[in-house]
C-alpha cells in the first residue's frame, strides 16, 4: 500500500555521527566505520543508529566489495540497525535472489550529495539503483528531503558521508521497492464491474439451419481509448465521488467512434496487438462462448431462450445506458485513486486527482443462470490522455 505524504511518526532522528575525510575511502570503508553504535545525549541511548545490519547483509550477499570499486560512483541510502529490526522477519522470509535485489536497491547508480538530491527533487528526476528499482525525492515544507520508494518513503536523517567514490546518507526506515510476487499491474486498475444476467439455457427439439459470411482482415493494432481526466470523472464520479452511470447526453458528448455501444469496441488478445476489423458483435461472439460451454448449439437451445438472451444481450450493447441496479461492484473515487497509488510503476508523490497515462478497466460481466455457462467478461480499456484539473 502507497504511503501517504508525510507517514505517521514518531520521529526519530539520527545522532551526528563522526564523518571521516574521504582520502582513501571507499564506500565499503565509510560502511565499515559506521558499523559502531554512536549515541549523543539527543539520541536514546537504546537507539541504534549504527549500519552494522546492513553491512552485514551486504557481506552475507556478496554486495560489499562492489562497493569498493573505485572506478564506479555509488550513493547509498543506508537504513540504521534500528530501521532494519523491524523488517528483519520480513527480510528473513525472502529468497536469496529478493534478498539481493532489494539490498541492490538501496544503491544508487551515481554520486549525489545532498545538495545533488535537493536538485533531483526539483526537476522530478528518477535515479536508478544496482537493483534496477528506480527512485525519486521529495522536499517537504520544512526543506527536509525523502527518498520515495516502490511501496514508502523514506526522510534523509543524515547526509554526506561522503567516499572516493561516493557518498553515503542515513535513512530512517528501510526502502520497500520489491515487486509483489503474485500481482501484475501493467495493464491498469479495475474500477467498476457491471453485471447482465439473462434468461437461463433450456434444450430444444426443433433442428434449424442457419446460413452466414464473413470476410475481414486483421491491419490495426490494439491500444487503450484516450480520455481526459476531466471527462472520466465526469462520465464515472459526476455525483458525491461515488461511481455511478452517465446519462446518455453524457456519454454521447465524451465518448467518441460509438465507444458507448460495445460494437464501437474492437477485440485483441492484448494491447500493441492485431484488432478485428470490425465492433465486437457481443450478441454472436457470447452466444458462440455459450454454445460451447454447454455442448449445445443455439438451435437447440428453446425459442424462448434464445428469444430473451439476444434481447438482453442487444440492450447489453448499448453499455453506457445500463443503469446503476446493473453495478456489481465499483470503487468509490477516493478508493480508485489509492488503487491507483498501490499500481504506480514509478513511485511519486500519491496522486490526489487523475492523471496522465493512468490506465483503467470497466469490467462488464454477462452472466447466464444456466450453472454449465461460464459469464463472459467485458474488459474496456481507458487511459488518461491529460491531467484532472
Amino acid at each position: 500500500m502507497a504511503t501517504l505524504f508525510p507517514p505517521a511518526g514518531p520521529w526519530v532522528y539520527d545522532s551526528t555521527l563522526p564523518k571521516p575525510t574521504a582520502g582513501t575511502n571507499t564506500v565499503k570503508n565509510i560502511i565499515e566505520f559506521s558499523r559502531t553504535d554512536i549515541t549523543t545525549t539527543a539520541t536514546p541511548s537504546n537507539y541504534n543508529t549504527a549500519l552494522e545490519t546492513l553491512y552485514n547483509y551486504l557481506v552475507q550477499y556478496n554486495i560489499i566489495d562492489t562497493l569498493d570499486d573505485i572506478n564506479t560512483k555509488y550513493t547509498i541510502l543506508a537504513p540504521n540497525s534500528n530501521a532494519f529490526s523491524t523488517y528483519n522477519s520480513t527480510f528473513s522470509g525472502l529468497t536469496d535472489a529478493r534478498k539481493i535485489d532489494f539490498l541492490k536497491s538501496h544503491v544508487v547508480l551515481g554520486n549525489y550529495k545532498l545538495s545533488d538530491i535537493d536538485g533531483l527533487a526539483s526537476s522530478n528526476t528518477e535515479v536508478s539503483t544496482l537493483s534496477g528499482a528506480r527512485l525519486k525525492f521529495h522536499k517537504d515544507s520544512s526543506n527536509d528531503l525523502w527518498v520515495l520508494a516502490r511501496d514508502n518513503i523514506s526522510k534523509i536523517i543524515n547526509s554526506d558521508f561522503l567516499a572516493t567514490n561516493g557518498v553515503i546518507h542515513h535513512l530512517q526506515s528501510i526502502l520497500e521497492v520489491l515487486d509483489p510476487v503474485t500481482v501484475s499491474t501493467s495493464k491498469g486498475v479495475v474500477f467498476a464491474q457491471l453485471k447482465v444476467n439473462t434468461e437461463s439455457i433450456t434444450e430444444s427439439n426443433s433442428h434449424k439451419v442457419e446460413l452466414f459470411e464473413y470476410s475481414g482482415s486483421t491491419t490495426q493494432i490494439s491500444q487503450y481509448y484516450g480520455i481526459t481526466g476531466n471527462n472520466m470523472k465526469e462520465l464515472f464520479y459526476k455525483y458525491n465521488k461515488e461511481f455511478g452511470m452517465p446519462i446518455l447526453q453524457t456519454a454521447l458528448s465524451i465518448l467518441s467512434n460509438n465507444k458507448h455501444l460495445i460494437k464501437g469496441w474492437r477485440y485483441a488478445s492484448g494491447v500493441g496487438q492485431s484488432v478485428e476489423n470490425h465492433g465486437y458483435n457481443l450478441m454472436r461472439e457470447v452466444i458462440n462462448l455459450w454454445e460451447q460451454d454447454v455442448g449445445l448449439t443455439s438451435d437447440k437451445w428453446s425459442r424462448s431462450s434464445y428469444i430473451d438472451i439476444t434481447r438482453e444481450l442487444m440492450i447489453a450493447d448499448k453499455w453506457t445506458e445500463l443503469n446503476n441496479c446493473n453495478i456489481n461492484n465499483a470503487l468509490s473515487y477516493e478508493q480508485l485513486l489509492e488503487s491507483i497509488n498501490q499500481h504506480l510503476e514509478y513511485y511519486s508523490i500519491p496522486q490526489t486527482k487523475l492523471k496522465k497515462n493512468n490506465k483503467l478497466i470497466l469490467s462488464i460481466l454477462i452472466s447466464n443462470g444456466n450453472a454449465i455457462t461460464k459469464p463472459v467478461e467485458l474488459l474496456l480499456h481507458f487511459i488518461i490522455t491529460q491531467d484532472e484539473t
